[in-house]
């Protein structure tokens, strides 16, 4: 697992977004392929395991009694296109890992996209920002759930800049003493 973001704010990633990881993600979102979400579902369970280990034996994260996945949504165009959300897929396995690791894990499907989410291929890291400014909102009392003994773990399928994980945790006014991170299944390289 290799880590980015912030002290505030770390994020997590499972796998290095190279071939042929790459071509696998591709056609399975962008090409129909939805037999690929069993293998990714696997992986992300994987993951989930080796993130629960984690949490039981690091220090910072003791007190944490429970665990709650919010995943990154996806345009409602892309959803039914797709006919799922990428992420989502992630998160039930991150989830299923968690459990079967004996936290208590729970799946938010609270996120919504304000408009059209533009595609963020191929933009820099200032685009990147700008694209997913406000596009995201929670309804407030859907937050309320979150207790000083949470983790809050912010999950997508692929991490670029984290400008989505970043955006949509700002969404959430997380109590004092919650914990929160991102978690990726794959993480681009940095060039």
């Amino acid at each position: 697992m290799t880590e980015a973001g912030t002290d505030t704010f770390p994020i997590f990633a499972g796998n290095t977004f190279i071939e042929p990881a790459r071509s696998i993600v591709a056609r399975w979102k962008d090409h129909g392929r939805r037999d690929v979400s069993e293998l990714i579902f696997g992986h992300a369970q994987q993951l989930g395991e080796e993130c629960a280990r984690f949490i039981l034996l690091d220090h910072s994260y003791q007190r944490v009694r429970e665990v709650w996945i919010v995943f990154m949504p996806s345009s409602r165009s892309a959803t039914v296109h797709r006919g799922f959300i990428p992420a989502e897929v992630v998160a039930r396995g991150v989830a299923t890992g968690l459990n079967t690791a004996g936290l208590s894990a729970h799946i938010f499907s609270g996120v919504r996209v304000r408009g059209n989410k533009n595609d963020q291929v191929g933009l820099s890291v200032m685009q990147r920002r700008r694209n997913v400014s406000g596009k995201f909102y929670v309804p407030h009392r859907l937050t309320q759930r979150f207790s000083k003994d949470t983790l809050v773990l912010f999950v997508d399928d692929v991490v670029t800049t984290a400008s989505t994980l970043f955006e949509v945790r700002r969404q959430f006014h997380l109590g004092s003493g919650t914990l929160a991170a991102g978690l990726a299944l794959f993480a681009t390289p940095k060039s």
